[in-house]
């Protein structure tokens, strides 16, 4: 993208930056992308050779500050429609939940309020 709104190539390298480890251990350095500690990353930068004169450089960094570089279009409308599905479809899921405790509960005092009738008979007498 960058490339295409400049006019010309503009060579570019990754790089992750590792940062608040107290060591790294690169094995094997990727011959695509730069692993390097957050501590060395200014050194890191430095010893990358320039690609551009002046005026080039004004413009890759012109370009690279514009959102319009990285977006090709606008961004689609958000569906509403799938949100309000999943909204039903929660309310829903909340009603049956709902329910469940209910039957729960009731079920519960069924069970347990003849056993508490007839504790509390034999404990006063009745």
């Amino acid at each position: 993208m960058l490339s295409s709104r400049a006019g010309f190539d503009v060579p570019v390298r990754g790089a992750i930056v590792i940062v608040g480890a107290r060591e790294i251990k690169v094995r094997e350095q990727p011959d695509d992308v730069a692993v390097v500690a957050a501590t060395q990353l200014a050194r890191w930068l430095r010893k990358q050779r320039p690609h551009f004169d002046a005026t080039q450089y004004a413009m890759v960094s012109t370009l690279v500050r514009d959102a319009a570089t990285w977006t090709q279009s606008a961004p689609p409308a958000p569906d509403l429609s799938r949100f309000d599905a999943l909204r039903r479809e929660v309310a829903g899921a909340r009603r049956v939940r709902m329910l469940w405790g209910g039957t729960l509960l009731v079920g519960i005092l069924a069970i347990t309020a003849p056993m508490a009738i007839t504790y509390y008979s034999s404990v006063f007498g009745g």
